[in-house]
């Protein structure tokens, strides 16, 4: 498993950036512009009480999250998935906040990058 303490998959994001070439900026752009989109989903359903608009959001926002080698927003999203069903959703504000948290420092890194 990746390391979670840092937010961005070195090896990760350098093989994708070897296999997009000049493709990988656009595929950056999409992705920094797409996860706040897809955590206000997120919140949506959490303010809407509609799980399969959380499980999809987040279902997506992983899928994302790990090919840009995010791992740690990966991992918060695999947790709101997981945890849905679980206690009425009763972890989920924290596990959205704490993805959304991550979200910032992944979009920090990749603008600076």
């Amino acid at each position: 498993m990746t390391d979670l303490n840092h937010s961005v998959n070195s090896e990760t994001l350098s093989m994708l950036k070897e296999t997009m070439g000049e493709v990988f900026h656009d595929l950056k752009e999409i992705f920094i512009e797409d996860t706040p989109l897809l955590l206000d989903q997120v919140k949506e359903g959490l303010n809407n009480n509609q799980m399969d608009v959380i499980s999809t959001a987040a279902h997506t926002l992983k899928s994302s999250a790990k090919n840009m080698g995010a791992d740690k927003l990966a991992y918060y999203c695999i947790q709101i998935e997981n945890n849905i069903n679980v206690n009425n959703g009763a972890e989920l504000p924290a596990l959205y906040q704490s993805a959304v948290s991550e979200m910032y420092k992944v979009r920090e890194f990749f603008e600076s990058s």
